[in-house]
């Protein structure tokens, strides 16, 4: 069982791996109009985009854990097994977001010893945030809503 400082710290992790992943987001939405391929095959793409969007995940992330290294799809990284880790894909999903679709997303993971701890996925163009911690039940699109007569609640087993 984790012990409360590490909750703690896993806490403040998912907080600011929510807070990145929706100001990443944002920025995607604006560069999206006018991005540039500057490697692509059949497959696979690189934009400008994917480079700044890792950038300042890598900055944010450490800014407030700059002892935590990172595995990222552009830039690489040492994958690790041991100790903490983020992993993130600045653009899941470059061909779509390259090709104007809103089917992409942000995903920035935390890896402790191999196992993930913290995971968040913002959609930008649809407006999706899913987030989780290996301690609690995954939460999706979660809104305040003042009348719970009409109110909507999805599970998903």
């Amino acid at each position: 069982m984790p012990s409360g400082d590490f909750l703690m710290d896993l806490r403040r992790i998912e907080q600011t791996a929510r807070k990145t992943a929706l100001s990443v987001g944002k920025m995607l939405l604006e560069m999206q109009p006018r991005a540039t391929a500057l490697a692509q095959s059949y497959k696979d793409f690189v934009t400008d985009a994917d480079l700044k969007a890792e950038e300042m995940i890598a900055r944010e992330l450490w800014q407030e854990f700059p002892a935590i290294p990172m595995y990222a799809e552009e830039g690489g990284g040492v994958a690790s097994t041991k100790g903490p880790l983020w992993v993130i894909d600045p653009i899941d999903g470059t061909v779509n977001f390259f090709r104007q679709d809103d089917h992409y997303g942000v995903s920035i993971a935390f890896v402790m010893d191999g196992e993930t701890q913290v995971g968040v996925v913002y959609f930008p163009g649809k407006k999706i945030l899913l987030q989780a911690t290996a301690d609690t039940i995954p939460v999706a699109g979660v809104n305040k809503h003042g009348d719970m007569k009409t109110a909507q609640v999805w599970i998903d087993w």
